[in-house]
């Protein structure tokens, strides 16, 4: 008990590094009690601290990661590697609302990797209204093999976590 204390009171801290190893001692139990401040650093000017909180937000599926992710996606300095981060982490969040960040991500960009990246967590998000955008590119005779391969997999994903909730009704 005494270390979750200690945990909770270096989220606040001055120094980064105090920051960021409190985030990772924080035991998953207490996640959601600190959960305004870890919300806090979801949007520090920190790359590394950043993606800690996610992280810690993400363990816990917490719904109030959806929209900060959305805001991190409007940062000018956000690079490609934590770009990446937040499309694979609105995929692990799933449902409707990360599905049309993604949706309107994928159908944005012009660049093969970030589609590939949008596809391929579109699949994990499980939402089936990504189904058709990702067929249309999937079935087209000319494009990119990788994004073709990526929005099939994502097809497949879909299909796969789909399945389960057919037969569970019967």
């Amino acid at each position: 008990a005494h270390g979750a204390a200690c945990a909770l009171a270096g989220l606040s801290h001055p120094a980064v590094a105090v920051r960021r190893a409190s985030l990772k001692a924080l035991p998953k139990a207490d996640i959601l009690a600190a959960r305004s401040i870890i919300e806090n650093l979801v949007l520090d000017p920190v790359k590394d601290l950043r993606r800690a909180a996610g992280d810690a937000l993400l363990t816990v599926r917490h719904e109030g990661l959806t929209p900060l992710l959305e805001q991190l996606l409007a940062r000018p300095d956000l690079d490609d590697a934590e770009r990446k981060w937040v499309y694979f982490a609105l995929g692990r969040l799933g449902g409707q609302k990360p599905a049309a960040i993604l949706l309107k991500e994928f159908a944005a960009s012009r660049e093969q990797d970030v589609r590939c990246s949008c596809a391929l967590a579109l699949g994990t998000c499980g939402d089936p209204s990504a189904r058709p955008a990702l067929q249309a590119v999937a079935g087209k005779f000319f494009g990119p093999k990788e994004l073709k391969e990526a929005c099939r997999e994502a097809l497949q994903r879909l299909q796969s976590r789909g399945e389960p909730a057919k037969g569970a009704g019967r």
